[in-house]
């Protein structure tokens, strides 16, 4: 199955990103298309080194899970092999059933080394963040 993958631009950074997999730009929303159980899933591609030079970042979500079925599946994921911060969805739907949407913020600190889990506007995790930071 031929998707192309699209580059998109931060409009405040310029950083760029890449659209994996069936993720659609749809007036100004990244749109993940449903691909059932076929892998890869849709996802975006951040640069691996983005918050390193960025210091700090908040990434947001609106999110509807039409099922809470496949507690394993990773809603976002940052870093490499040993170093990965990995949010699976169980994070946000533990004891929901059935289909819900969500505001999820993610915040990440290269300078104090932390991110920040918000679900609909509440703070639920703060976790170390392995990181370098290269700016001043």
């Amino acid at each position: 199955e031929g998707i192309v993958p699209s580059t998109i631009y931060d409009s405040i950074s310029n950083v760029s990103a890449t659209l994996r997999n069936g993720v659609a730009l749809i007036g100004g929303k990244a749109v993940f298309s449903d691909r059932g159980s076929k892998y890869p899933a849709p996802y975006i591609q951040l640069p691996y080194d983005f918050i390193s030079y960025a210091g700090v970042a908040t990434i947001e979500a609106w999110v509807r899970f039409e099922s809470t079925n496949n507690p394993l599946s990773t809603l976002f994921s940052f870093g490499s092999f040993n170093k990965e911060l990995v949010y699976p969805s169980n994070m946000f739907t533990d004891g929901i059933d059935g289909a819900v949407d969500l505001f999820i913020a993610i915040v990440l600190n290269a300078k104090l080394k932390y991110s920040k889990l918000y679900l609909n506007g509440e703070l639920k995790s703060t976790t170390p963040l392995n990181v370098t930071y290269y700016g001043s």
